[in-house]
């Protein structure tokens, strides 16, 4: 029984027996709250790298955002995980998440100046895209609580603003 499978409309006529949820990648509640607080962390992390190493005050003024949304959203999925009895737990979607997120903290930490800023904000165009794939191809689809779906319709809005203005900024460096 595979926990993730690859993209959208690969395995789905394979195995018309199994029907389309069995075809999507499921995660469990707990899953997805354990996914959405890692994307969090890297973010605060990263952002909060940014606020004190780039030279670029449109870019500290979006690190400033990021630590400020993702905290905010941290601390919203933690009070829905306590109200709807849900503990956040790993996933190989979530593990690969942390994976990559840590690499680029990592590459980051190693950069200076304006190459700082051109690689944190290109870091963060990368990783939202990845979030917002993931929000809509296997988190959203796979919630069952019905708060839980709410907020991640919100964490979708978020995540989609994050993306378009870190492009906006990726455009305006080059």
């Amino acid at each position: 029984m595979p926990t993730e499978t690859p993209a959208a409309g690969s395995g789905m006529v394979a195995d018309n027996t199994a029907g389309a949820p069995e075809a999507q990648p499921t995660l469990t509640d707990n899953q997805i709250l354990g996914f959405t607080h890692a994307a969090n962390v890297g973010e605060i992390e990263q952002g909060r790298l940014a606020q004190a190493k780039a030279k670029d005050s449109k870019v500290k003024a979006f690190a400033t955002m990021m630590v400020k949304d993702h905290t905010d959203a941290d601390n919203k999925g933690k009070a829905l995980a306590n109200k709807a009895n849900l503990k956040p737990e790993p996933s190989p979607t979530t593990e690969s998440l942390k994976t990559g997120a840590e690499a680029a903290t990592s590459t980051l930490k190693g950069e200076m100046g304006a190459d700082f800023d051109r690689s944190y904000v290109d870091t963060q165009v990368k990783e939202h895209q990845e979030v917002l794939d993931t929000l809509d191809q296997k988190l959203i689809p796979s919630a069952v609580n019905a708060d839980l779906k709410s907020y991640l319709a919100d964490v979708r809005a978020a995540v989609a603003a994050h993306l378009q203005h870190a492009e906006d900024l990726q455009k305006q460096m080059k």
